[in-house]
């Protein structure tokens, strides 16, 4: 199995193999000597109009909810926490922290978007997190939800070395951490 969706943005191309082989399953289900035309013509136009109208609902909502109403966006209950990575951005910039140096996050392309810093992903595994930071040159590491507790748990162990908590924020209910390098605060 793929992980990550790999699988399903590869099923995409075999939309133009689907399409064309629909007409011919069609065909062949129509030959069945025991299938009546008319019943299967009106059982399969009526659900395929269905789902149509049922698409079409959901894609008008999607841009009623991003193009015409784009301030419930911004109300934060759609933003997944770019409100929060925002806050992180703000702290950077304070301390100095060059626009180019990447930072370990859970959600890189949110993080751009919010705030248009690189971003590596954070490993699952917090034993790599100081090899992931050395090979990247990320001084910092923003961690979410449970994340944080597991983050000052490797802490108090000892496990992690030279890092520390330099901010925490709960933009909209999203508890959210900032982890530095103690090299990289003594800027």
């Amino acid at each position: 199995m793929a992980w990550h969706g790999s699988a399903f943005h590869l099923a995409s191309a075999l939309v133009i193999w689907q399409a064309a082989c629909v007409p011919a399953g069609i065909a062949a289900v129509m030959r069945w000597p025991s299938w009546d035309a008319a019943r299967f013509t009106c059982f399969f136009l009526i659900r395929l109009t269905a789902l149509a109208v049922f698409v079409s609902l959901i894609q008008y909502g999607l841009i009623w909810l991003r193009v015409i109403r784009p301030e419930l966006t911004a109300a934060g209950w759609v933003n997944h926490g770019q409100d929060a990575y925002q806050i992180v951005e703000r702290w950077l910039t304070e301390q100095g922290v060059p626009a180019a140096e990447p930072v370990l996050v859970r959600d890189p392309p949110s993080f751009y978007h919010a705030t248009g810093r690189r971003a590596v992903v954070l490993p699952r595994d917090l034993a790599f997190l100081a090899p992931t930071a050395a090979r990247y040159g990320a001084g910092c590491a923003v961690l979410e939800g449970p994340g944080i507790a597991r983050f000052e748990g490797a802490l108090a162990f000892g496990l992690l070395v030279d890092w520390r908590s330099v901010l925490r924020t709960d933009a909209l209910g999203q508890p959210l951490a900032l982890f530095c390098h103690e090299r990289e605060e003594k800027r």
